[in-house]
């Protein structure tokens, strides 16, 4: 009876393997659709030179949650860059010389214009490349980090 019963368990566990290995597929890389390119709005101006003459962009990492697609977006500092519904200017970047610790900081302000209270700001702080929890912008359908800070 034991081995009856023994027998029958380990017939299920391989039907219900079996069914669910026929449920998950696993696409090599080079056989997967490529995405739509996502065209970022480009920006209204261009970037403001700082006191030394130099022209600054963050570049941003967006993570749009519904569709986990994610888009790389290059913010020139004091131009408003539009994401979706979000609009995002970049009020301060710097990158450490190589020679230093490595770190870049921005200064960022996202706002979004489907929320009318306080000016649609969702976001106003600092955001460190080497850390991105450490001040997130606190979505619920979009998170933006800091990649990087180039010159032009």
């Amino acid at each position: 009876m034991i081995k009856a019963l023994a027998g029958i368990a380990t017939l299920l566990l391989l039907w219900g393997g079996i069914a669910f290995a026929q449920d998950s597929v696993i696409v090599p890389l080079t056989e997967r659709p490529v995405q739509d390119e996502v065209i970022v709005d480009e920006p209204l101006a261009a970037p403001i030179p700082d006191e030394d003459g130099i022209q600054r962009v963050a570049v941003l990492r967006a993570l749009e949650k519904i569709t986990a697609r994610v888009v790389d977006i290059d913010a020139p500092v004091g131009v408003p860059v539009a994401f979706e519904s979000l609009e995002i200017t970049v009020q301060y970047c710097y990158r450490r010389p190589p020679e230093e610790t490595p770190e870049t900081t921005a200064f960022i302000q996202i706002s979004d214009h489907r929320i009318e209270e306080d000016n649609g700001r969702v976001f106003s702080g600092w955001m460190f490349a080497s850390s991105p929890a450490l001040n997130p912008l606190d979505h619920a359908t979009y998170d933006v980090w800091l990649i990087d800070c180039r010159t032009l």
